[in-house]
């Protein structure tokens, strides 16, 4: 299980252990800098979906690919965790069966229609304008996605998802586009 921003591991027991009763086997992870794990999100720690994507995610499918060897790997991402865990599965992750998505939706906001499209625009540039600011994002004080690293930040690339429908890529990737989950011109 691949949590939600701001949403810890043990936020997702029951479903665990549902999934357990069930004869499944179930691991849940913290997002780095979330909950147990490290580095602890702070002012000065850099992160962001890149080294999730490309590092931690890939290392947690190792680890239950080794503890589970007979199983069959599949990840399943709530919202942000979702969002990550696929683009994992884009890269050279490997081990992984399948991807399961729940609340895992575009923030582009566009997909919004124009009143609601409009309110997450501004705010998602008003989140990273106040975690550039602050030089992190205190999430656990404003009650929104736990407390985030500054430079990647999750709150930028969030931003910048927001504004553009595309995750950020670079010279040796392919930026990966975010299909809107309804017609943005139907309204």
């Amino acid at each position: 299980m691949v949590p939600a921003m701001g949403a810890r591991a043990r936020f997702y027991a029951p479903f665990a252990r549902g999934l357990h009763e069930g004869g499944l086997h179930m691991e849940v992870t913290d997002l780095r800098g979330q909950g147990e794990s490290t580095p602890v999100a702070r002012r000065g720690v850099a992160y962001g979906y890149r080294e999730m994507v490309d590092d931690d995610l890939p290392a947690v499918a190792r680890a239950v690919s080794a503890a589970f060897p007979r199983s069959p790997v599949v990840l399943i991402g709530h919202s942000l965790g979702g969002q990550l865990a696929l683009l994992s599965s884009a890269t050279e992750l490997t081990g992984v069966h399948a991807v399961v998505l729940t609340a895992a939706g575009s923030v582009w906001w566009r997909g919004f229609g124009s009143v609601r499209g409009l309110r997450n625009l501004v705010g998602s540039q008003l989140f990273a304008a106040l975690a550039t600011a602050l030089g992190y994002w205190p999430g656990e004080r404003l009650g929104f996605g736990a407390t985030q690293p500054r430079r990647p930040t999750i709150v930028r690339a969030h931003q910048h998802a927001a504004t553009t429908g595309r995750k950020g890529g670079s010279p040796t990737r392919t930026n990966r586009t975010i299909t809107p989950s309804v017609d943005p011109e139907a309204d």
